[in-house]
């Protein structure tokens, strides 16, 4: 199949006709950056709009769900620009809040409100970020953390930890006699503990939703 038009051409006529700058495109494409691991910087969009590069596969996807249309026909293929429609399954996740010593963590009191997502996401709870501890991991004060229950952590992984009755998100590292919850902020202090202490994992981080303020 021939191409008809350059994908530069589609992809400023699709932002045109959703009335979307190239900020707004970068913008939006950090919302989606948990979900395909990726996201759109401003030269990116700049050298896709100049045509000196089309967009890889990766960021074509993105692109294309930013702008709602067949990622085909933002290549510039004639087909028809509308992307089919699928019904996204969807689970409602609990928010958690603060967590009372010896109380299940999603014990209805524990529950704040929910967050809708995509099934897909596999997530049994989230919380509330406060303070920078991990901003060097992309996190900031305010987002929500998607979590999945789980008992056990990969050495490196970031996860969910109930210190007391204080649910924390760190990095997690382990020896034979210690746990290591490293801060992805070098301006914060890992905090380690005895290997017996009470620090409890609370499961795996699977995706953040970043909240603009």
């Amino acid at each position: 199949m021939d191409k008809k038009e350059s994908s530069a051409f589609r992809i400023k006529k699709a932002m045109e006709e959703k009335g979307m700058k190239q900020i707004d495109v970068v913008r939006s494409s950090k919302y989606l950056e948990s979900k395909y691991g990726t996201s759109i910087s401003k030269p990116d969009i700049s050298q896709y709009l100049s045509g000196r590069n089309d967009p890889g596969q990766d960021k074509l996807t993105i692109l294309a769900e930013i702008l709602g249309v067949n990622e085909a026909w933002l290549m510039g293929y004639p087909v028809s620009k509308h992307k089919v429609k699928k019904e996204i399954e969807t689970i409602s996740v609990p928010l958690v809040g603060e967590i009372a010593a010896g109380t299940p963590i999603l014990a209805q009191e524990n529950i704040q409100d929910y967050f809708n997502i995509d099934a897909r996401v596999k997530s049994d709870f989230c919380l509330k970020i406060k303070g920078r501890s991990m901003i060097d991991a992309g996190i900031y004060d305010g987002d929500i953390v998607f979590i999945r229950q789980q008992p056990n952590l990969e050495i490196g992984e970031i996860g969910a930890f109930l210190i007391g009755d204080e649910a924390t998100l760190k990095r997690f590292y382990k020896t034979n006699e210690s746990i290591v919850l490293q801060p992805a902020n070098t301006e914060y202090s890992p905090q380690v503990y005895h290997s017996d202490s009470d620090v409890r994992i609370l499961g795996k981080l699977v995706a953040t939703l970043h909240i603009d303020k």
